[in-house]
């Protein structure tokens, strides 16, 4: 650890007393402390920095957090809906309900069988018991009878950008303030509302392309369960979850993650949408409609503009006749970026029928996009199975069964060319103390899809084989072991693997928890596979790209307010003979003092990586609602301070400001991003208002 010697020498004792003593922490009040651990998993597996690309699967989870689920009134599709509690677990709380009567206190979920201290302390900002809002019938009642929230969100670079100086090019057509204004109504749940408006920096407001105002508006009205009849009814902006994801799923928590129970999906079928992403999404309106006891039935449509790159023909001026790919930024800061702004029309409609007989569920979905010009793709030989053309549509069943201790499910589908993906998987709780999590999935070289969610290596279920396994032992209520191991194939060609290619990943930890006092966990994760390797040739050949992660976190709530968390996490890479490795060491201070208004959470961070391959991922506590799970990268310090003040109980300020210093680079971003120095700082301030 050389490393150490570029930093001061108070610093490096700072450093050194944390080796010794081993920093200790616990949750925030953060909104997404708990799931931490999956955020940073997730995003180390798709390989994604930031919020924005995996946002809008939050979006119900921050629903449940502001207007807890009352765990005496869920049902399982509820109960589902929060993605945080696998098969089992809501079985037994359903059992122990009709056993037991409804629950006394929150304290009580802790008698719940296959309900441990870890399970209870990641869904309990999410729940809540013996909830006294009433269940209006009449809407009346319910639209005028809840909470109305406004935010109003400023954020800004300090350092100056290559995009705002007149004379570099591309130079950025509006200010570097980034603004977020979102407006929302919700009654229990039941019936929401809202607005968001977003602007990021180097867009126009309230001038040029953007006379009015905002660059970004999404808007939505959602009811649920309005009457007998009718369960959802949503308009405006919103999205859909289908079966295990062969076609299309927005849910969170399913997937490879510490929770390695988390692997089928679920939850209700139509949800709205309030996320700042500009894509992924649906707009226009869907019906969820119950036919009887044990038939419903899902429809929707949609139709949007969105932003692509266009194909005009250079022999035949006849306009622009295809395009080809989708532009998911959703930056319109430069003259091209605008250029590029809502010049495609996508229309989606579909549904879904389900049958639902005691324990027994069975599902037929479909889906079909429309674009307004042809998809028209490169001729690389790895897209030589990739839809192309103006119209897609996917069918698919999905059924369900649960035995006893099992529950299994499984997904078929079939895209219009032929093309198509199985995915089958079973949870049981084989003892007490022992859960058992299996899938295989056969996901078709040609089966042609658009953003879906599948249990998968790769972001789209295409062109794999694999199987998971994932374990789970309790011994008792303050250890738990998770492992899982799951090995994959790829029949055809992928980007930057110039062959059919393959892979595996290990993953173990161990969790120990002391209730109200302190928690540590060890986690280990090894991946292998295959890539191109960096000799030009030809044809390049395969080589094995090795990764290992280690991870220790240690938690401890020194006394009521104040909350101290540290970790300590290597990465390695082995590849072509070279072997890179990389390390991160934070220090984080929660302090929330009793009977106070105000708060703040701070970290200091440093980190030494070699290359891209050894960078390693942290969730951070943002302002309220937010997160952000950065990449650490290159060799430096990060440091931030997120502060809150509940000014009345009606109005919030908060204040985040945080800092990188690279000491390994004299510039930091690329393109209109570039900022010529080490540094790189940025403010953001918030207000919220309740009425």
């Amino acid at each position: 650890m050389e490393f150490l010697s570029n930093f001061p020498t108070d610093m490096r004792f700072l450093i050194f007393i944390w080796i010794l003593a081993g920093g200790l922490s616990a949750q925030s009040d953060s909104i997404f402390v708990i799931d931490a651990i999956d955020l940073e998993n997730i995003a180390e597996n798709e390989e994604i920095e930031g919020a924005v690309n995996i946002e809008y699967a939050l979006d119900e989870l921050v629903e449940f957090f502001k207007n807890p689920l009352d765990l005496n009134k869920a049902d399982y599709n509820q109960l589902e809906s929060l993605n945080l509690l696998h098969e089992s677990q809501i079985l037994s709380l359903i059992d122990y309900r009709e056993k037991y009567g409804p629950l006394v206190s929150i304290y009580e979920l802790q008698a719940v069988p296959r309900w441990n201290i870890l399970t209870i302390q990641r869904v309990l900002p999410y729940v809540s018991v013996n909830s006294n809002r009433i269940n209006f019938i009449k809407f009346k009642d319910r639209a005028t009878s809840g909470d109305h929230t406004l935010f109003f969100k400023v954020k800004r670079v300090l350092e100056d950008r290559a995009g705002f100086i007149d004379d570099v090019s591309p130079v950025y057509l509006g200010d570097p303030n980034h603004l977020t204004l979102r407006y929302r109504y919700n009654y229990g749940n039941k019936l929401r509302w809202g607005l968001t408006a977003e602007k990021d920096a180097g867009e126009q407001f309230f001038k040029g392309n953007n006379p009015g105002g905002f660059d970004y508006y999404s808007g939505f009205v959602y009811h649920y369960d309005p009457d007998a009849r009718l369960r959802t009814i949503v308009a405006g902006d919103y999205n859909i979850s289908l079966g295990q994801g062969l076609i299309a799923h927005n849910s969170f928590g399913s997937g490879k993650s510490a929770q390695v129970m988390n692997t089928k999906k679920g939850g209700r079928v139509l949800k709205p949408y309030s996320s700042v992403n500009e894509i992924n999404f649906l707009r226009g309106g869907g019906l969820e409609f119950i036919i009887n006891d044990d038939l419903s039935v899902v429809s929707f449509a949609s139709r949007k503009k969105v932003n692509a790159n266009l194909l005009q023909d250079t022999i035949i001026d006849t306009g622009f006749e295809s395009f080809s790919s989708i532009v998911s930024t959703g930056f319109h800061r430069t003259e091209l970026e605008q250029e590029k702004k809502a010049t495609i029309d996508q229309t989606d409609y579909g549904g879904r029928i389900n049958y639902k007989k005691g324990s027994f569920s069975l599902s037929a979905n479909g889906k079909s996009t429309l674009f307004s010009q042809s998809l028209d793709l490169s001729d690389a030989p790895f897209r030589a199975f990739s839809f192309e053309g103006n119209r897609l549509t996917n069918v698919s069943i999905d059924a369900s069964y649960r035995y006893q201790n099992f529950n299994l499910f499984t997904e078929g589908a079939r895209s219009n060319n032929g093309g198509q993906a199985y995915i089958m998987g079973v949870q049981s709780s084989l003892h007490s103390t022992v859960d058992l999590s299996a899938i295989y999935r056969n996901y078709g070289v040609d089966y042609q899809v658009l953003n879906a969610n599948a249990f998968a290596e790769s972001s789209n279920p295409i062109n794999e084989k694999g199987l998971y396994i994932g374990v789970q032992y309790r011994p008792n209520t303050e250890w738990a072991v998770s492992a899982y191991h799951d090995s994959w194939k790829h029949p055809w060609l992928r980007f930057r693997v110039s062959a059919p290619s393959s892979g595996s990943e290990s993953f173990f930890r161990i969790d120990y928890n002391k209730k109200r006092k302190y928690s540590a966990y060890l986690q280990y994760k090894y991946e292998t596979k295959e890539i191109d390797s960096s000799i030009e040739a030809a044809t390049r050949p395969l080589v094995s790209r090795v990764l290992h992660r280690v991870r220790v976190h240690l938690n401890n709530q020194v006394y009521k307010g104040l909350e101290l968390r540290n970790r300590i996490e290597f990465s390695g890479a082995d590849f072509e003979n070279s072997f890179n490795t990389g390390w991160l060491l934070y220090q984080d201070v929660i302090w929330k003092p009793i009977g106070r208004p105000y708060s703040f959470s701070t970290r200091f961070a440093i980190f030494d990586t070699d290359n891209f391959d050894t960078r390693i991922y942290a969730f951070e506590n943002d302002i309220l609602y937010e997160f952000r799970i950065p990449f650490y990268q290159g060799k430096g310090t990060r440091f931030y301070i997120n502060s809150r003040w509940n000014i009345t109980r009606k109005l919030t300020f908060e204040l985040r400001y945080d800092t990188i210093n690279r000491i390994d680079v004299d510039r930091i971003g690329s393109s209109g991003e570039t900022i010529n120095g080490n540094r790189r700082s940025e403010i953001k301030t918030q207000i919220k208002y309740k009425f």
